[in-house]
């Protein structure tokens, strides 16, 4: 076999591919049992991070079940007050969307080098600028403030740790929709649709698996950082309250689960998992919403945001280290 051969191999086949240029009684079993001792710290972490998402899922469905009841009660009250500025909201998530892909167009353009991932940070925080236009159309910055969710709460420290509890709450939804990602999986195969090895992953998942700590700083600002960040102010402050408001005069219970599903569907797909990732997808933006539902600031499901991502990029870390 060529050595053109063998790195089509490494490239179409990842660690399969490794393995296979490593066979069992080769000329180098010492790259055979760095590979499988790879693979059985992999599985490791791969199975205690299961687990551990199990127990959360046990603990977050029991959050969830009293936060119904409590809700049903009329014990929580909600943090969304409507303004009449939906349909501004509207335009606004609108110029986000444009912006965001004309930014994200003019970076192919630049060369490409080992700060790839530092201009996508760029175009997400300059995307931001979709903010002033509600601004520009008449409405204070400080009711913009006050409609998205942008300030630090009744109780700021409280926030956080509701942060942390929201997060736990969405385990059990992120459960079901990853057991019914795993089902469509499997169908599309069953149905000969092209499915990766790996099922639906974001791209930045392949650039992480041969990173090094330079590119692990940089997966560490855009995911755990940026995308919390821009994302919670766009889907869950900008549209959801523009859905909220184009709904408000329908039932409360009706008006939150429709504009929380509509949100979610779009946040799901506008990332590039394909359609096999949305179930997952939308369960945690679903739980992001319920979040910001309940509080008067945003900051609740940017935590909750950023723990999934950091702890998606832990796994993976400690997965691939060497």
């Amino acid at each position: 076999m060529t050595g053109a051969e063998q790195e089509r191999l490494r490239q179409q086949l990842g660690w399969f591919g490794e393995l296979a240029l490593a066979p069992a009684n080769g000329p180098d079993p010492e790259a055979r049992e760095r590979l499988l001792s790879a693979a059985r710290r992999s599985a490791v972490v791969q199975l205690g991070s299961f687990a551990l998402t199990l127990g959360g899922g046990f603990v977050g469905a029991i959050l969830l079940l009293l936060g119904l009841f409590l809700c049903h009660r009329g014990l929580l009250r909600g943090g969304l007050s409507f303004s009449g500025n939906g349909g501004i909201y509207a335009e606004t998530f609108a110029a986000y969307l444009v912006l965001f892909q004309v930014l994200g167009y003019a970076t192919r353009w630049l060369p490409a080098s080992n700060a790839r991932l530092l201009l996508m940070a760029a175009v997400m925080v300059a995307s931001l600028a979709a903010l002033a236009w509600p601004v520009l159309r008449g409405v204070p910055w400080s009711q913009v403030r006050r409609d998205l969710g942008l300030g630090a709460g009744r109780r700021p420290l409280l926030e956080l740790f509701l942060g942390v509890v929201s997060y736990v709450t969405a385990l059990p939804l992120v459960l079901a929709g990853l057991f019914l990602m795993l089902a469509l999986t499997g169908l599309a195969r069953q149905l000969g649709y092209p499915v990766s090895p790996f099922g639906p992953a974001h791209p930045i998942v392949g650039l992480a698996l041969r990173a090094d700590a330079w590119t692990w700083l940089q997966v560490a600002l855009v995911a755990c950082v940026l995308a919390p960040l821009v994302e919670e102010i766009m889907f869950r402050g900008v549209l959801y309250r523009h859905l909220r408001e184009a709904t408000g005069r329908w039932h409360p219970a009706f008006s939150v689960l429709l504009s929380a599903v509509a949100s979610s569907f779009v946040f799901a797909a506008v990332h590039p998992q394909g359609l096999l990732g949305i179930p997952v997808l939308m369960a945690l933006a679903g739980a992001f919403a319920l979040a910001r539902e309940w509080r008067e600031t945003l900051i609740p499901p940017m935590i909750a945001h950023g723990l999934n991502n950091g702890a998606v990029m832990l796994v993976l870390m400690l997965s691939t280290l060497n």
